[in-house]
C-alpha cells in the first residue's frame, strides 16, 4: 500500500463507527484502534459494578479462611525456607536435555550458585540458580510446564 491509500484509509476509519480494524495485504499487517468517549465510560462505570460484588464475598471469606486454615496447619505444617521463583515468563526445564537427569530433586542439597532449572524464553536456555544454600524441600513447577515471572519454582531450607 502506498502512504497516500494509508492515510486514506485512517480517514475513512476515524469517520466510521468502527473501534478497530485490521488489514493483511502482502505480508504487511496494518491494524488500528480508537478510543473514543463511550468506551471510557463504560469501562469506568463497571468498576462500581465490581467493587459492591466484591464487598460480600470478603466479609464472608475471612469466616471460611479462618476455620479451615487452622485445621489444614494443624494436619499438615507447611515446610519452613526460602522460596526461588522465576526470573522470567518462560518454559520450565528441570533437566539440561531429555535424557540427562533433573539438576535437583526434593532432598538435594544445593549451595547458594548452583542451578537448579532452566527456563527456556525466546529460544534462549536461561539457568536458574540457587541464592540459597540448603536442601530442596519443594518443587512446585513441572517439566516443560509455562512459568510466569515471580512464581515460585522451589522451596529451599
Amino acid at each position: 500500500m502506498e502512504f497516500q491509500e494509508i492515510k486514506e484509509l485512517i480517514a475513512l476509519i476515524d469517520q466510521s463507527s468502527l473501534r478497530s480494524f485490521s488489514l493483511s495485504n502482502n505480508g504487511a499487517i496494518i491494524a488500528m484502534s480508537k478510543n473514543d468517549g463511550p468506551l471510557a465510560e463504560t469501562t469506568s462505570s463497571a468498576a462500581p459494578v465490581e467493587a459492591p460484588a466484591a464487598k460480600p464475598v470478603s466479609s464472608s471469606a475471612p469466616s471460611i479462611t479462618q476455620e479451615s486454615a487452622a485445621p489444614a496447619s494443624a494436619a499438615q505444617p507447611k515446610p519452613q525456607g526460602q522460596e526461588v521463583t522465576a526470573p522470567l515468563v518462560g518454559t520450565f526445564y528441570a533437566s539440561g536435555a531429555p535424557d540427562k537427569p533433573p539438576f535437583v530433586t526434593v532432598g538435594s542439597k544445593v549451595e547458594s550458585g548452583d542451578v537448579l532449572c532452566i527456563i527456556e524464553a525466546m529460544k534462549v536456555m536461561n539457568e536458574v540458580v540457587s541464592p540459597y544454600s540448603g536442601t530442596v524441600l519443594e518443587i512446585y513447577a513441572q517439566n516443560e510446564e509455562v512459568v510466569g515471572f515471580g512464581q515460585p519454582l522451589f522451596l529451599i531450607g
